[in-house]
């Protein structure tokens, strides 16, 4: 798949990962992979911030419904040499909340 087919920027991405806690190549190449597999599969996960240390996977962030986050926990699983994963998001509960009040009564 072509870069230029994703409407996001790749350096962006990998350089979030570069400046968050990762204690060595390791780490920052398979937070990379996360960050670069969630963002792939959805819109939603821009947002997350993605640090490892040791095979363990932490992800940070303010997400826009449950289901966003336990999609970024479930495909986070997915990605090669993820041992855990720690679960540090938030869901902005506004956001919920407005959408359920727009549907219908």
């Amino acid at each position: 798949m072509s870069r230029r087919m994703l409407d996001f920027d790749w350096e962006s991405l990998t350089h979030q990962v570069q400046d968050s806690v990762c204690q060595d190549e390791g780490d920052k190449e398979l937070a990379t992979r996360v960050r670069l597999f969630l963002c792939v599969n959805r819109n939603g996960f821009r947002h997350i911030i993605v640090s490892s240390e040791g095979g363990v996977v932490r992800l940070c962030g303010l997400v826009k419904s449950f289901y966003i986050r336990q999609m970024a926990l479930a495909l986070t699983l997915r990605v090669a040499g993820v041992r855990q994963v720690v679960d540090d998001l938030e869901v902005d509960l506004s956001e919920s909340l407005q959408r359920r009040s727009i549907g219908p009564k």
